[in-house]
């Protein structure tokens, strides 16, 4: 029993977890064995999954679960804390402030089937950390907290209440242990339909107030038509009821668990907790650059299962691992891919690797840059870089004035022709390679190709025209030469050949 201690280990931690905590301290009242084994016995005989809070020492943790438990988790803000050895099951423990790893276990949709509750009483929570109590399935969560939101702080046993009532899978259940006199403040009418069992008893807990009396309370994820209301001294009368008809709907059951990873995202959650409390313990970046040069990357077991990464994000970010800046700019595809997980917001990124890239990405500029500017034909080579054409000239499937979007890749040849050889014969030859496609979708949805080869067999689906066609009903956009996009470096070389043709002018020789 800690009972009002503030621990050196975790002093910081717990004076940041509420405004009053000088006064109040940790507020750890271990629940007597006893008394746990007699709270537990409401509970369904099925209980897959255990999950307390605040568990301290794991004492409630160790009566309520069973040879049916699979998972036991804990969470405490004291580094003490334990989760108990419990058969077979995976054990799991987080030291973690509730409020502030709640948001990680909502983002991440963790769900529990079973709560033992003994919360810290009359201790004033921060608000600000728990706003994603207003997206809670629970009707009765939403209404209360908009109660709340607005304050600075909030009550220590109801915010714990409305977290595990958020995180209850709709079947499950469990039982908090307050104070008599918060649970009638606390208690709205709204919250009281999911509790089915409202039990008084004396109070239990050695060292504290004689006088104060304890309040069990037993909810469900589930709606209640009724909470039943009774003194302990009752408890008997009503464990010879079976349970089912106090509490409306069904148990737990085998089918409904929280979920079957339920294990691997607490761990992810906490591991996520630890890299943002402590930076040092997980990798700083999702994506960096490698003394090789190379890039490598990371993707945490939060941000897998939070789900807000798009898969296809997730494929680029792994496209991306082991290749250097430089191979990635040359082509359109794969330096888009590069831009938007250097440049975006969804992943932590190594600044040296942004210096990388941005200097990649001048350089494949330089080096393509035209030295002069170029006609229709030599500009086809170019066009991946731009998103959409715009037509000068109707063709059908076309209308001269829209734009339309524009995907180019390569496509393989393979073609027999007939040249003159070395003899002036006629000869057959095979060709094979590669050349350029571009494809564009017309009106009525029909795919268009332009290539040069208009009889390739790659272009099922398609219609096709050659080249061409393209240059005659398209505008083909300019690309800046290298007069354009370095035009001081430009005039600088200019002036350079006008020294050195000044220096050594040309002279003309006439003789044998």
């Amino acid at each position: 029993m800690k009972k009002q201690s503030l621990a050196w280990e975790n002093l910081q931690a717990v004076l940041d977890s509420a405004g009053n905590a000088v006064r109040k301290g940790t507020q750890q009242y271990f629940t007597p064995r006893a008394a746990a084994e007699l709270l537990s016995s409401m509970l369904p005989a099925l209980r897959p999954c255990v999950t307390d809070l605040q568990c301290g020492a794991g004492d409630l943790l160790a009566v309520a679960a069973n040879s049916s438990t699979r998972h036991v988790i804990g969470l405490d803000i004291d580094p003490a804390g334990a989760v108990p050895i419990v058969g077979d099951a995976a054990r799991h423990f987080a030291c973690a402030d509730l409020q502030e790893i709640y948001p990680l276990l909502a983002e991440v949709s963790w769900r529990a089937d079973l709560f033992t509750l003994n919360p810290p009483f009359s201790l004033r929570w921060r608000t600000q950390t728990l706003h994603a109590l207003s997206d809670s399935d629970k009707d009765a969560v939403v209404t209360e907290w908009k109660r709340h939101a607005k304050k600075p702080t909030i009550d220590s046993v109801l915010a714990t209440f409305l977290i595990a009532l958020d995180r209850l899978t709709w079947r499950g259940e469990g039982f908090l242990i307050c104070s008599q006199s918060a649970a009638e403040r606390i208690i709205t009418d709204d919250l009281a339909t999911h509790i089915w069992l409202w039990i008084t008893a004396p109070n239990f807990f050695p060292e504290t107030d004689p006088g104060m009396e304890i309040a069990i309370l037993y909810f469900s994820g589930e709606p209640q038509d009724e909470t039943h209301r009774v003194a302990l001294s009752d408890l008997s009368r009503i464990r010879e009821l079976r349970r089912i008809e106090l509490r409306d709907s069904h148990d737990i059951s085998a089918t409904y668990h929280a979920q079957r990873d339920t294990g691997a995202v607490f761990r992810a959650v906490r591991d996520e907790y630890l890299r943002l409390s402590t930076p040092a313990a997980r990798p700083e970046y999702n994506i960096w650059l490698t003394p090789a040069g190379t890039i490598a990357r990371h993707l945490t077991p939060f941000q897998d299962a939070s789900g807000k990464v798009p898969r296809e994000m997730v494929a680029e970010l792994n496209q991306l691992h082991g290749q250097s800046p430089m191979a990635l700019v040359v082509q359109k595809a794969s330096r888009l891919a590069l831009l938007r997980a250097v440049q975006g917001t969804t992943w932590r990124v190594d600044p040296a690797l942004v210096v990388a890239v941005e200097a990649a990405v001048r350089a494949y500029d330089a080096v393509r840059a035209p030295f002069y500017p170029l006609n229709d034909v030599q500009r086809l080579g170019y066009l991946d870089e731009f998103e959409s054409l715009a037509c000068k000239k109707t063709l059908p499937g076309f209308c001269e004035g829209h734009r339309y979007p524009i995907t180019s890749r390569t496509i393989p040849i393979e073609r027999r022709e007939t040249r003159i050889n070395l003899a002036g014969n006629p000869e057959t030859i095979e060709v094979s390679g590669n050349e350029l496609l571009i494809e564009i979708p017309g009106e009525g949805g029909t795919r268009h190709a332009f290539t040069f080869d208009i009889e390739n067999r790659n272009l099922a689906g398609l219609q096709p025209h050659d080249l061409q066609t393209l240059i005659e009903h398209f505008d083909i956009p300019a690309v800046p030469d290298i007069a354009t996009l370095q035009p001081d470096r430009y005039a600088g070389f200019l002036a350079d050949i006008d020294r050195l043709e000044a220096d050594f002018p040309l002279v003309s020789y006439s003789g044998v």
